[in-house]
Formats: structure tokens, C-alpha cells, sequence
């Protein structure tokens, strides 16, 4: 019969220690990081006074790449910026964006997560000296309308600006905010805004006493997380559709939805 020295019971015994040491003191291996290109748009996209990301699209996504098995890495650019930075491949991708032909030159979409719509918000009480029932009416009447670059208003929208009558009546900018200045010293008489983003900047701002909604219906669309087709990341596409598909059928999905409504 063998038997085992103490000298070797104990150079088991401290062999078999060490390695439980090296187990527990080996960080987990990270997870592969995907770029999000995201622009401040509460309550969607924005951080706090510490720099925290918050917002409904940001949880989202970071709840879809971490069920995929990514983690994601927040990244802050202007919307036309962001969309160049997809088309060149510098960003993974970005959400909140609607599906169109010119942007699935250089994008895949997932699936759709949410739903988002447009409004058109004007000066306070002013909504009656404005009696359209759809965008084109805006064509005859003395109104100038605010807009911001490269967002996706509509189909009917993408059509009427074709025409020179209707687009004479459009100012652009390249950000959400200079609309509501722009409103509020008379240079525009209404802009383009999603309801919930408008909402929110009322709120933080004050300005809930001084502008409301039109109540012409706009558009509504499908939202999708819009994936660059020179990202390095392979499925990408497939793994986020799967995340999405599985979070809508746990649940997890509509509590992060209800939770920003």
C-alpha cells in the first residue's frame, strides 16, 4: 500500500490553496465593449451632475447589450455627427433611430424596441391662429417652421420637403434647444419635437406656461437601434434582435417603457 509523506500532504495541501487564492484574486474577464454614439435628449439620453448616463433609450440599451453579452461605452457627438460616425464605422451604433432608405446605405436596424412620434409645438394660446389639419396646409400660411438637421420627421415629411413651396417655410438647426429660443422671440412661429423629449424640456426649463402643442398629428414610427455595417462586431445585429425579443417576452422591456412614461 502507498502512503503519503507529511511533507507531501502539506505541499498538496498549500499547492491546492494557492490555486484557490489565484482563482479568487483573477478579475472576471471583461466583456467585449460596444460604442454608443448618443446625443443629450431627455428624457431618452442625457447625464446627471456627475456624468452618470441616464434616460429611457440608455437603459435600454444598456439592458439589450448586456443580455447580447456586451457592455457598452457611451460616447457623446451632435445627431449629425453621430451619423456619420455609424457611416464610417467609429461607432457601433446609436438608438432612437428610424428606419430610411438613405440611412440603410451604411446601417443595419434591429428590430423595433419602442415606438416614437412628432409634434409640433408653438407659442401658448397661438395654436388657434393655426388651423392645419396637416403639414402641407403650412404651405399658404405666414409660418416659418423649426426643425433639427438629419432627424427624420415622417415620410410625408421627407416628401414635402421636395417641393420649394413647402421647404421655404423650414429653418434648420443643429440642436434641439435653440428651436424653443427661436419660438420664443418670434423667429419661428412652431417646431417639430418628439412629445416626450418637448415634455421634459418644459419642465426642467420652465416654459410649460409659454408653449403647448398643436394638435395636427405629425407622424408616428418604429424605433430601432441603428448598427453601423463597419462595425467589427459580428451578429451584432442577430444578438441585439435576440436580447430584444427575449426582454419583451420576460417583461423587462415594457417595466423600463412604463417606468419613463
Amino acid at each position: 500500500m502507498q502512503t503519503v509523506s507529511r511533507s507531501e500532504r502539506s505541499f498538496s495541501f498549500i499547492g491546492a490553496l494557492c490555486f484557490v487564492f489565484l482563482i479568487l484574486l483573477t478579475p472576471a474577464l471583461a466583456l467585449e465593449k460596444i460604442t454608443v454614439g448618443w446625443e443629450s435628449w431627455e428624457p431618452y439620453s442625457y447625464a446627471d451632475e456627475k456624468q452618470q448616463m441616464l434616460g429611457l433609450d440608455v437603459e435600454i440599451i444598456t439592458a439589450a447589450a448586456k443580455n447580447a453579452g456586451f457592455e457598452v461605452e457611451f460616447k457623446e457627438y451632435p445627431w449629425k455627427r453621430i451619423l456619420h460616425n455609424i457611416e464610417t464605422g467609429e461607432l457601433d451604433l446609436t438608438c432612437g433611430a428610424s428606419k430610411t432608405a438613405e440611412r440603410e446605405v451604411y446601417a443595419n436596424f434591429t428590430e423595433p424596441y419602442r415606438t416614437e412620434s412628432a409634434v409640433l409645438f408653438v407659442r401658448k394660446g397661438t395654436a388657434g391662429n393655426f388651423p392645419f389639419k396637416e403639414l402641407k396646409d403650412i404651405i399658404p400660411a405666414t409660418f416659418q417652421l423649426g426643425v433639427e438637421t438629419e432627424y427624420f420627421y415622417g415620410d410625408k415629411y421627407a416628401e414635402l420637403m421636395k417641393k420649394e413651396e413647402f421647404a421655404k417655410h423650414v429653418e434648420t438647426v443643429n440642436r434641439a434647444e435653440l428651436n424653443y429660443n427661436k419660438l420664443l422671440k418670434g423667429r419661428i412661429q412652431g417646431f417639430l419635437t418628439d412629445p416626450f423629449a418637448g415634455a421634459a424640456y418644459l419642465k426642467k426649463n420652465n416654459l410649460t406656461d409659454q408653449i403647448e402643442t398643436h394638435p395636427m398629428p405629425v407622424y408616428s414610427d418604429a424605433i430601432h437601434f441603428m448598427i453601423s455595417k463597419k462595425t467589427q462586431k459580428v451578429n451584432l445585429v442577430q444578438q441585439l434582435n435576440d436580447a430584444i425579443k427575449k426582454m419583451k417576452a420576460d417583461g423587462s422591456l415594457e417595466v423600463i417603457l412604463n417606468k419613463w412614461r
